[in-house]
């Protein structure tokens, strides 16, 4: 489950999720205006001894459902 801990119109949304000691992630959606258009730039940590142990795999999951949810954010606001 995931839970929204950031939300600053135009400029950040931050969500986060997982069991703290073990694996948890936080994912970060920045929002840079540049004239009529705006650049997103995705971030996402990953903690705990599961993430260390499962790093590859997660790094190519996080990198498709990331790749779908700014597609779909680019989709939503063309």
């Amino acid at each position: 489950r995931c839970k929204v801990t950031v939300v600053r119109p135009h400029e950040e949304i931050t969500w986060c999720g997982g069991i703290r000691g073990l694996v948890y992630a936080e994912h970060h959606f920045f929002f840079d205006p540049s004239g009529d258009d705006v650049t997103v730039r995705s971030e996402e940590t990953w903690s705990g001894p599961v993430a260390s142990l499962l790093r590859l795999g997660i790094q190519r999951g996080a990198a498709k459902v990331g790749g779908q949810t700014l597609d779909a954010l680019a989709r939503a606001v063309s």
